[in-house]
């Protein structure tokens, strides 16, 4: 039994290599020059540290999750690193750039791949907060990231953001790789607004949407 366990863990290991292996390939294409320029962008809103220190940790952070870190452990790394950030910043920092570092690859391989549209998805459970949860099965366009706070009334300085990308969000975003993956009528987000569409007005905001990508 321990033998199998043992097994099983090198099989997954070597699994986890090849994976990585295989993202840094794609990250050394076009994938790759789009999730820097979404990261560093991502760098403007850590205003704890300089900006060139907040660049440098937000590349850092993005290297870590691609290697399959967690924020945990990229915490650990940031305390040593920049000493002068508030522990409970570190934490928060962590998880917000190992999420906002998903998210970035996630758009980039849309982009990549013609791919205009994600389901918001939050984690349902009690600590989703309102907004978020009313953001929960809407279509949202790479092109327009919605405003989830304006959406439901509540006054907010986070604007407007994509799924995950916003502090301790625990929120994902599914990729609609084609029209099969919706089911109509649809929650759709579409110039400032949530509305149900059936799948003749989606077809027509979708070439919109295909042409400000």
């Amino acid at each position: 039994n321990n033998m199998k366990t043992w097994r099983e863990a090198a099989a997954k290991s070597t699994q986890s290599r090849k994976l990585y292996s295989l993202l840094q390939k794609e990250m050394a294409g076009q994938t790759g020059i789009r999730v820097r320029a979404l990261i560093t962008a991502n760098a403007a809103y850590i205003r704890s540290i300089p900006l060139i220190q907040a660049t440098h940790l937000v590349n850092e952070v993005s290297r870590a999750t691609q290697q399959g870190s967690r924020p945990e452990t990229i915490a650990k790394m940031m305390r040593t690193r920049w000493p002068q950030l508030l522990r409970s910043r570190v934490t928060l920092i962590a998880r917000t750039e190992t999420a906002k570092a998903s998210v970035a690859l996630t758009e980039a391989r849309c982009q990549e791949l013609d791919i205009e549209w994600y389901q918001w998805l939050s984690s349902e459970d009690q600590r989703v907060r309102y907004s978020h949860k009313k953001m929960n099965g809407v279509w949202v366009p790479w092109s327009q990231p919605p405003d989830p706070e304006a959406l439901v009334g509540e006054k907010s300085t986070l604007g407007h953001y994509h799924s995950g990308s916003c502090p301790n969000c625990r929120c994902t975003s599914r990729p609609g790789l084609s029209l099969d993956d919706i089911s109509f009528p649809a929650r759709v987000y579409w110039n400032g607004a949530v509305k149900y569409m059936n799948k003749q007005e989606f077809k027509a905001i979708n070439m919109e949407a295909r042409q400000a990508a």
